[in-house]
């Protein structure tokens, strides 16, 4: 049944290359997923850039605040 399913999917390639004589092809989903990890560690690193444990600051706040909510949605009970 899976591969009917997978017959009718147009499958973009992103783009190959040769590795130890092997060709590999990078998928559109990998190549966008790469994309937003590259941006969300960016983030992270621009967001918790001057971060102190006394006194947080507006940005540290705001921060903690979306940190603590998705931790909470995650939370299994």
């Amino acid at each position: 049944m899976l591969d009917h399913v997978f017959e009718k999917m147009n499958r973009l390639v992103a783009f190959r290359f040769n590795l130890f004589g092997y060709e590999l092809e990078i998928g559109n989903t990998i190549f966008v997923t790469w994309i937003i990890m590259a941006v969300l560690i960016a983030l992270a690193l621009v967001f918790t850039r001057g971060m102190s444990y006394g006194k947080p600051g507006k940005l540290q706040v705001v921060t903690e605040f979306f940190v603590e909510t998705v931790s909470n949605i995650c939370k299994i009970p």
